[in-house]
């Protein structure tokens, strides 16, 4: 009895060739610092806030964002607000329609009113 020789194609003989490598052994060192950057951004930490008007009611649906990022929220019926922070230095832009927008440096409080 004849053995058949077994032709696999190009594409699943390249296939089986670049699966048997691990993908973290082409990793670079500008790699390794990338993702130690993004580790120090994500910091999460939360501030929570109360945002009242000129004539002390509560302002609804204005807008509290972490500059920089897309990371927002925006405050609720009794005007409050909490937000999950992602960097190491954030600073708030609060914002709302008619209104002059406020930049509000965060530094360590975690009540901002």
């Amino acid at each position: 009895m004849r053995r058949k020789k077994i032709r696999l194609p190009l594409a699943v003989t390249m296939l089986v060739f670049f699966l048997s490598f691990s993908a973290f052994s082409f990793a670079s060192d500008k790699c390794e610092k990338g993702m130690k950057m993004l580790e120090d951004q994500l910091v999460s930490r939360n501030v929570r806030g109360h945002i009242i008007g000129a004539t002390g009611e509560p302002m609804i649906g204005v807008n509290v964002v972490e500059a920089g990022t897309t990371n927002g929220v925006v405050s609720d019926i009794d005007g409050n607000y909490m937000i999950i922070l992602t960097t190491n230095n954030p600073i708030l832009n609060i914002s709302y329609i008619g209104f002059k927008t406020q930049t509000i440096n965060v530094g360590n409080r975690s009540v901002i009113n």
